[in-house]
């Protein structure tokens, strides 16, 4: 697909976000004419433009008139280790089920990694802003790159971590108009079992990260997110 200028959006976020995308190797689709991993730029948990990257898949089916709308998928819970990206492994049963129904309709499927997955830096574990950032800046690089090969109108889905991204989306994204809407899919919502469970082993790795990495304490994400969890 030929490269195209950047359009304006509608809601504030920067320019020309993007960065290069390469093919994907690791699985196949057959309702997907292409896959790439993309690399965008969003802003970090501490307000830093960082590189970031998700999966692009483009469905086996003709360009419609007034060009392709969008779907994020947002993933549930992979791990908080760099390795642990979507984009870096086999695609998940879940994730095929979901793309294959999504493409077969005509939609174009971005799945962010989020923050520190797949690219360098710690993962924000359920930090809401984050999660909403690594799915607004993906469909900003995706349009900014394609410009008016896509008509604009995006939405999202999304399970467990990822449901609670896409109600992050949906907030974030409030003020887009080509923002139509978001599916929260078990969205972090089964507080016993996250909080006795689930939470204690991935917030104890997150917080071993940031020990070994001399993160200040105000800055500190394994704070943000227990206290998301206990509120």
């Amino acid at each position: 697909m030929a490269m195209i200028s950047s359009v304006t959006l509608g809601f504030a976020i920067s320019q020309g976000n993007f960065v290069n995308a390469v093919d994907y190797t690791l699985d196949t689709l057959d309702q997907a004419e292409s896959i790439e991993i993309m690399t965008y730029q969003m802003p970090n948990v501490v307000g830093e433009n960082i590189d970031a990257t998700a999966l692009v898949l483009f469905p086996n089916l003709p360009k419609p008139d007034d060009g392709w709308r969008i779907v994020v998928w947002a993933h549930g819970t992979v791990g908080v280790s760099h390795s642990c990206a979507p984009s870096l492994n086999s695609l998940n049963s879940t994730f095929r089920l979901i793309a294959h129904n999504l493409l077969d309709a005509g939609y174009v499927v971005v799945a962010p990694d989020y923050e520190g997955l797949g690219s360098s830096g710690i993962h924000p574990y359920l930090n809401l802003e984050s999660e909403a950032n690594a799915i607004i800046y993906s469909v900003k690089a995706l349009q900014s790159r394609y410009g008016e090969d896509f008509q604009g109108d995006w939405m999202v889905v999304g399970q467990s971590q990822g449901g609670q991204a896409s109600l992050g989306a949906a907030e974030y994204a409030n003020e887009d108009p080509r923002f139509k809407g978001a599916v929260a899919g078990a969205p972090a919502s089964n507080l016993d079992q996250i909080i006795q469970q689930i939470a204690p082993i991935a917030l104890s790795q997150l917080e071993d990260h940031e020990n070994r990495a001399g993160i200040a304490l105000e800055q500190r994400n394994s704070i943000h997110s227990y206290a998301t969890l206990l509120s």
